[in-house]
């Protein structure tokens, strides 16, 4: 009877305890889906007129891949900022589609009709999506079933006749299961569940997922502060099986076979120069291969997509081992072009390039000297940043550009043409770079002589650190452990982060949230540490790596005879998350942004001694003083109380930064020590560096 009496009891807290689980998940005060959602590699979002004014390259730098925009409701209603959402998107290189909300009181092909006209063409789009879900008091007084699967079928059919693609059907789980489920599995699906995954209800049979409606990134303003986000269940590869294709040639058996795709260099025609006097042999690029240009487009996606430069068209740097340093005059005049990457061999650009393609960016050779009239006349660029050295800008050479506003010169000896930029923005603006001691300011003159604003914008190559004239010496405030994501997953303290000497976490909360964590805001996040010495370990308990992680399982102890004075730890980090420099973040009405492509370092976290226990602390040597150097000289001093509990340094502001994804080293030296009881070797628990400039925490 005691046995059973017991097994009842557990069995009793078991159901109890899942039951709080499951009332919290279902309250979203415990967030499952954004940590099951980190896995997949192509993330996306859903936006209407809810999200107001959309900042489409500030989503974009987010690592957003794909976006759906909201086109259509019904047989007559059009979003109202489908039109601008979708003209900005596009020039992105996000992925884009359009989607139309099912209405339950209209006939099928009235909407489908609606659709095509308000979207028009979808060549390079994503498919068409329907969504269909309950509205209003449906889900109470809920439509003839019967009904709405004909005419859901009656709109299916006239835009996969007229798009030549499956539309995708956007539901949720009540829908689904109402509508959907059995008679339109032919159909890609798109699954909103905000509290689990789609495996638990569909296994695999999912093509997309709406995993949280409260999400909320940079980049809008509107009513509505959240912002749907959702995955793709496939690879880039498979995601493109949903690009919409015009199929425009006569026979489809006349396009390449895959042995005869071209390669990068196929795709061009070229001029050959032989200098004799000068011992120069080089290539320029006069335009797109005959024997491709029909398919150009679809060839150059492709080898764009491999290289992660989508709707980009690249250029070649060379050709069997010949440079390629020019493009030639009206080379790509009038051709329908998006984005464009110059090899960085590229030396010249011809009058008329690039005239009338509509280009919206373009990637300019670092080792550019000259751009030729109107070579980039009539595009659609809004903001172009020049080459390192000075560069020649002919006649009208951007002239025409409706919305180019901003340029950026870093090199003041440019040499600009007085109507380089005639026909464009109005509110022009010239970014320039620091001025050579003794040379004359000729971007500034030329900005002064057209009543144009500018701006000194100096971007560093390395890291920009104040260096006292004494080392700064630092004093920590000490607080405790906290409970991250190295504690029990389901339980309260993973969500509200109590503190105590037992919790195994150390760091900043920000890093632990759901869905969150070391490199949360960042595109690339890459973290090294290597030391003098360390203490030779069969298992990897005492290796510099170590200090990267914050829990309390592991330490790093230097190796060297007595108490490691003078032993020292480098730590180096990069993080990038989008935006290059100032001059990418400038916005029209704010000239100054917060996030300005610098990661400025702010706190330093240090657990000292090996802090997996009490006794292993004590035992084991401890740092009393830390001399820290940057990029290789002495900043600071910090001083360690010896304490088993996280120790906190603020870092004087601004003091020490570094440009969006470039390498920042810091070399820690033990200078002194407090004794261990048992051992000589110091050790240290963790290092953790905050800095601010990314988009999250």
């Amino acid at each position: 009877m005691k046995k059973k009496n017991w097994l009842f009891l557990f069995m009793a807290i078991m159901i109890l305890l899942l039951a709080l689980i499951m009332f919290l998940i279902f309250h979203k005060n415990i967030r499952i889906t954004p940590l099951i959602a980190e896995k997949y590699e192509l993330q996306g979002i859903d936006v209407s007129h809810y999200q107001g004014d959309i900042d489409w390259e500030i989503i974009e730098e987010q690592n957003i891949n794909f976006a759906y925009i909201k086109a259509t409701e019904g047989s007559s209603h059009i979003d109202e900022c489908f039109e601008k959402n979708w003209k900005a998107a596009q020039k992105t290189g996000i992925w884009i589609g359009a989607y139309h909300f099912f209405s339950f009181d209209s006939p099928g092909r009235s909407q489908a009709a609606s659709y095509i006209d308000t979207v028009g063409s979808l060549s390079g789009k994503l498919a068409p999506v329907i969504d269909v879900e309950y509205y209003g008091d449906k889900a109470e007084n809920p439509p003839e079933r019967e009904e709405v699967i004909r005419e859901l079928k009656e709109m299916l059919i006239v835009l996969e006749e007229h798009y030549r693609i499956k539309p995708v059907i956007y539901t949720t789980y009540k829908a689904y299961y109402d509508f959907i489920k059995d008679e339109f599995k032919e159909y890609p699906l798109w699954i909103r569940n905000v509290y689990f995954t789609p495996f638990i209800n569909l296994g695999n049979n999912w093509t997309f997922w709406q995993y949280t409606d409260t999400a909320v990134l940079e980049g809008y303003k509107g009513e509505e502060k959240y912002i749907d986000r959702n995955v793709f269940n496939g690879t880039r590869e498979e995601l493109k099986s949903l690009i919409v294709v015009d199929k425009t040639a006569e026979n489809d058996e006349e396009e390449e076979t895959e042995e005869e795709f071209p390669v990068l260099e196929q795709l061009f025609e070229y001029e050959q120069v032989e200098n004799f006097y000068e011992n120069e042999n080089y290539l320029i690029i006069t335009g797109i291969n005959e024997r491709y240009e029909k398919h150009f487009e679809d060839y150059m996606q492709k080898i764009a997509d491999k290289t992660w430069n989508y709707y980009s068209v690249i250029l070649p740097a060379d050709v069997n081992g010949i440079p390629v340093k020019e493009i030639g005059e009206e080379a790509f005049c009038d051709v329908p072009m998006n984005r464009i990457i110059l090899a960085d061999s590229i030396e010249k650009i011809g009058s008329g390039a690039f005239k009338n393609s509509g280009l919206s960016k373009v990637q300019l050779s670092e080792n550019l000297l000259e751009i030729g009239e109107e070579a980039f006349a009539g595009c659609n660029l809004e903001a172009v940043e020049f080459p390192a050295q000075p560069v020649a800008i002919g006649n009208r050479a951007f002239a025409d550009n409706r919305e180019l506003w901003k340029v950026l010169f870093p090199n003041v000896q440019s040499v600009i043409s007085e109507n380089a930029f005639e026909g464009c923005d109005s509110d022009f603006l010239i970014c320039y770079g620091e001025k050579p001691e003794g040379r004359e300011n000729l971007v500034m003159k030329f900005a002064d002589r057209q009543g144009m604003e500018s701006m000194e914008l100096i971007i560093p190559d390395e890291p920009v650190v104040n260096y006292p004239d004494e080392p700064l010496i630092l004093k920590p405030e000490v607080k405790s452990f906290f409970y991250g994501e190295d504690s029990d997953f389901n339980s309260d303290e993973y969500e509200f982060f109590d503190m105590s000497a037992d919790a195994p976490n150390f760091g900043f909360w920000d890093w632990h949230w759901p869905g969150c964590s070391s490199w949360c805001g960042c595109y690339r996040f890459w973290q090294e540490a290597e030391a003098s010495s360390e203490l030779a370990s069969g298992n990897g308990r005492y290796v510099a790596e170590n200090i990267l992680h914050q829990n309390r399982d592991f330490a790093w102890a230097e190796g060297a005879d007595g108490p490691g004075i003078g032993e020292s730890i480098i730590y180096r980090q990069s993080c990038e998350y989008g935006i290059k420099n100032k001059f990418q973040a400038i916005r029209k009405g704010n000239m100054e942004p917060e996030l300005d492509g610098f990661m400025r370092y702010s706190e330093i976290c240090i657990v000292n001694g090996y802090a997996k226990n009490e006794k292993t602390w004590e035992e084991n040597g401890r740092i009393k003083k830390l001399l820290i150097k940057v990029e290789g000289k002495t900043y600071a001093y910090l001083e360690l109380e010896d304490t088993i509990l996280p120790q906190y340094y603020t870092l004087p502001e601004d003091d020490i930064k570094v440009l969006n994804g470039e390498m920042i080293e810091f070399e820690f030296v033990i200078e002194e020590v407090y004794q261990g009881s048992v051992y000589e070797d110091t050790c240290l628990t963790g290092i953790v560096m905050e800095f601010t400039g990314r988009y999250a925490h």
